[in-house]
């Protein structure tokens, strides 16, 4: 999910985006479901597209067959600003994985996350936005974003931005890398407090 917006002055952060998954595969395979996911037969001819939203659920395969995947994890919340002459930063994405598996008939776990809650206080209160959580399916894991770091009046916008399936915002430097599952990239990013570049 996309991670929810920074706030002005004395205004609590955004909620991050939940996360998704969705699977297309061949319309002709058998296969049952749990989680109550949205299931569509018509955009794609001979394709069946299973959209599972937050929360658990179950996709069971009646028989090999290849499926193609995308698991998104929950956004983090944007931070609380509690200094008028500061801002507070946007939480991260939710991580992205997509792909095809070539899946054996069996029963598989979903887990899909949610997004992370804004940063929530009062006047001068500097709050981080919270994490998004992690999306799960097929041994594959999707990582929440990271939270938006808040400002205030004190020490708390010193803090390095939080990592995640993207780091949260901080106003600084972001440093990003780069990993593959298998032949998927997943991007991360870790934020830094360096401060050098705000507008005084």
């Amino acid at each position: 999910g996309g991670g929810g917006g920074g706030s002005g002055y004395n205004i609590n952060g955004a909620d991050g985006g939940d996360g998704v998954l969705i699977l297309r595969f061949d319309s002709s395979n058998s296969y049952s479901t749990t989680g109550s996911p949205t299931v569509d037969t018509s955009s794609v001819s001979g394709k069946t597209i299973l959209t599972y939203s937050a929360g658990s659920g179950g996709f069971t395969l009646n028989s090999n067959f290849d499926v193609e995947y995308l698991l998104i994890a929950g956004g983090g919340g944007g931070g609380r600003d509690g200094y008028s002459v500061r801002w507070s930063d946007g939480g991260g994405a939710g991580g992205v994985l997509q792909g095809t598996a070539s899946m054996a008939s069996g029963t598989y776990p979903i887990t899909v996350g949610t997004g992370g809650a804004g940063g929530n206080g009062n006047s001068y209160a500097a709050v981080v936005g919270g994490d998004g959580t992690d999306s799960t399916f097929n041994g594959m894991t999707s990582v929440g974003g990271g939270g938006g770091i808040g400002h205030g009046s004190g020490a708390p916008y010193t803090s390095p931005a939080r990592d995640g399936g993207s780091g949260g915002g901080h106003g600084g430097l972001g440093v990003g890398s780069v990993t593959t599952y298998g032949s998927v990239p997943i991007i991360s990013a870790t934020g830094l407090a360096d401060n050098s570049n705000w507008i005084s």
